[in-house]
């Protein structure tokens, strides 16, 4: 988790590879960071090394959680972890969030689960999610590699009109300013979380080398290639068909892959081998992995709302169950994320409500200097009856 304190500009306006560590440095007494997955011990790290995209030095101070909340106003949680994304929620929950921006860095429908966890009174005054994270990382220790920065990626709010100007303008500048930002619904942005439809279906297909104790294999070189069919069957039989039920235009599962890094990979045999930012990426040894654990969480929720709109998930069903019988033990209760959110029996209009965070006017047109930001304005269905959403690029600026 990060915070950032009311009134800075953010850290990327003079940030790159060669200067990272003398401009974080400029920095480190704003950023106030404080660490909430148990299973890393950040007691004794005083300093983290970024390689590759991001190299420095860059000094970790722990604080007190009250502290980096009620000195901050904006709130990162960049953790995609679903059991993460808890701890997160519950551990801010005691705070007053009302006057906050919490960002979701990928969102990992962060609203959905913070209306559930949070407190209605003191609920964030923005929620924000976005697609992804900027950054293809790994960490090793103290060392963090950054194999790729994003020049695209989608981000969602609730926000509109002047509040969404607000937010746009404290927001924009904390990430690469090389970035391209294209603000969607929530709706869209969540179809367009691709990791969960990659990641379970690749760890099935290394499933053979990891009951076999192999090691040193890569996940995107080694197993995407093997997975690229399934991935595909996936995207094809239940994302592009829910996409489509919800009058919502999405591009394939690759494409938008490739959109992130401005690649133009046609197959996952070609990601896999050739893509300099995923081909080195360690498998997993382990069948414990969060791309089971919970990229199923994840394919649940996606089974349930492609159930709710008449699209058959038998393709999710099997994925889910193919995970279940390997790790000998139920991973999922079959929607009950979905019934948690009293969406079990709801209209087609109401899920869409839901999902992009109850009745959202379209978001607005707004111009702002050259950054490189994007507006869609996207007409949701539900507020058309069920209709055919408009998707329009208004504007580049």
């Amino acid at each position: 988790m990060i915070c950032v304190p009311e009134g800075h500009p953010g850290a990327w306006h003079d940030i790159n590879r060669t200067d990272l560590r003398a401009t974080l440095q400029k920095y480190r007494d704003v950023f106030a960071q404080a660490f909430l997955d148990s299973s890393i011990d950040f007691t004794d790290l005083d300093t983290i090394k970024g390689t590759g995209e991001i190299e420095g030095i860059v000094k970790v101070d722990l604080v007190d959680i009250r502290y980096a909340v009620e000195s901050s106003r904006i709130i990162i949680n960049t953790s995609p972890a679903g059991p993460a994304q808890a701890a997160f929620l519950n551990a801010v929950k005691p705070y007053d969030l009302s006057k906050h921006i919490v960002i979701g860095e990928p969102g990992n429908m962060l609203l959905l689960n913070a209306r559930l966890i949070l407190n209605h009174e003191k609920f964030p005054k923005h929620i924000i999610e976005t697609a992804s994270s900027p950054f293809a990382t790994r960490r090793d220790g103290a060392t963090v590699h950054t194999s790729g920065i994003k020049t695209y990626m989608e981000i969602a709010t609730t926000s509109t009109g002047t509040a969404l100007k607000e937010v746009m303008e404290k927001v924009t500048p904390l990430f690469p300013p090389q970035l391209k930002l294209e603000w969607v619904s929530l709706a869209k942005l969540t179809l367009n979380l691709i990791n969960p439809w990659l990641h379970l279906a690749t760890i099935l297909a290394g499933r053979p080398d990891i009951d076999a104790g192999a090691t040193g294999k890569r996940f995107y070189f080694d197993w995407v290639p093997l997975a690229g069919e399934r991935i595909e069957k996936l995207d094809r039989m239940v994302r592009l068909p829910l996409a489509a039920a919800c009058g919502i235009k999405v591009t394939t599962v690759i494409e938008t892959a490739n959109k992130g890094y401005n690649f133009s990979f046609k197959n996952w045999t070609d990601v896999g081998r050739n893509s300099p930012v995923h081909r080195n990426i360690a498998a997993p040894t382990t069948k414990e992995h969060r791309y089971v654990l919970e990229e199923v969480q994840l394919m649940d929720f996606f089974r349930s709302w492609a159930t709710a709109m008449g699209v058959d998930a038998t393709p999710i069903d099997e994925l889910i169950t193919e995970a279940e019988e390997w790790l000998g033990r139920s991973l999922v209760m079959k929607g009950a994320f979905w019934s948690k959110l009293g969406l079990h029996e709801a209209s087609r209009e109401k899920i869409l409500a839901t999902i992009n965070g109850a009745d959202i006017a379209p978001l607005a047109r707004f111009e702002k200097g050259t950054r490189n930001l994007w507006i869609t304005d996207e007409i949701h269905s539900s507020l058309l009856g069920g209709g055919s959403m408009k998707h329009t690029v208004l504007d580049r600026i």
